[in-house]
């Protein structure tokens, strides 16, 4: 198992880095999202479900969690 981190430094650089994760990403790839409330997890989701061509809302992943 690779692991990484990125430090990414506003919501569009967090948003571009997800969106362009998703083109290397396959079916089976597991992520995991680590971080306080407003850490971008949201933000990452979202620029995500972009990268993966996903048209319905994304809604906070902590709160789905919760």
């Amino acid at each position: 198992m690779n692991k990484f981190e990125i430090i990414t430094v506003d919501h569009d650089e967090t948003s571009r880095f997800a969106e362009k994760l998703a083109t290397y990403l396959h079916p089976g790839d597991v992520i995991a999202l680590e971080g306080d409330l407003g850490a971008g997890k949201t933000t990452f989701t979202k620029g995500l479900a972009k990268g993966l061509e996903i048209k319905k809302t994304v809604n906070s992943p902590t709160f789905t969690i919760i």
